[in-house]
């Protein structure tokens, strides 16, 4: 991984600086977005974005109170004070992963920042992983 971080340090020309690194991925299941919500609120978010129904947002200093008008919670990601980040799905049930950085191990990363729709929001940073595949090389997780 070594030499491989430094030929594309070699290549890098403007593209975020590329680390060692991984994650580890835990995911829960739940039968009702309440459900769901009261997992994510336990978890206290800092900042991240939500897709309900009928609404979207992206926060920031904690998670906003609920509104029921919005609908069921379909979507989003957002991460905690420690970094840690959790992502929502929905396929016919609720599921909330939670993804744990590790620093070093056999793993690659970069943080590519985006422009926020919001103007307010700055810059919307991600870690983006990437693991060995014997067949196709290095691939995003």
């Amino acid at each position: 991984m070594d030499a491989l971080r430094q030929a594309y340090g070699r290549l890098q020309a403007g593209l975020p600086e590329m680390r060692a690194g991984s994650y580890i991925a835990t995911t829960q299941d739940f039968e009702s977005d309440d459900a769901l919500w009261a997992a994510l609120a336990d978890a206290v978010p800092v900042e991240g974005w939500l897709l309900f129904q009928s609404h979207r947002l992206a926060f920031r200093n904690g998670l906003p109170e609920r509104n029921r008008e919005w609908g069921w919670l379909l979507e989003g990601e957002v991460v905690d004070a420690r970094g840690d980040s959790f992502r929502v799905e929905y396929h016919g049930q609720w599921r909330l992963a939670r993804l744990i950085h590790q620093e070093g191990g056999d793993g690659l990363y970069d943080t590519p920042a985006h422009l926020a729709h919001d103007p307010r929001l700055g810059r919307l940073r991600y870690r983006r992983y990437w693991v060995r595949d014997d067949e196709q090389g290095l691939v995003q997780a």
